[in-house]
């Protein structure tokens, strides 16, 4: 998820899920991805 989708998270957020880590992966081209790995527990 991207760390400036707000609304997004939110979204992800009501739904139960949380941040689990950040990332910033190089993606080439002079661009990063710069995002959260949302996860929920299925249990």
């Amino acid at each position: 998820m991207n760390k400036q989708n707000v609304r997004a998270i939110a979204a992800y957020e009501r739904k139960g899920f949380s941040v689990r880590e950040s990332v910033c992966v190089n993606i080439g081209g002079g661009f990063v991805m710069d995002d959260f790995i949302m996860s929920r527990s299925i249990a």
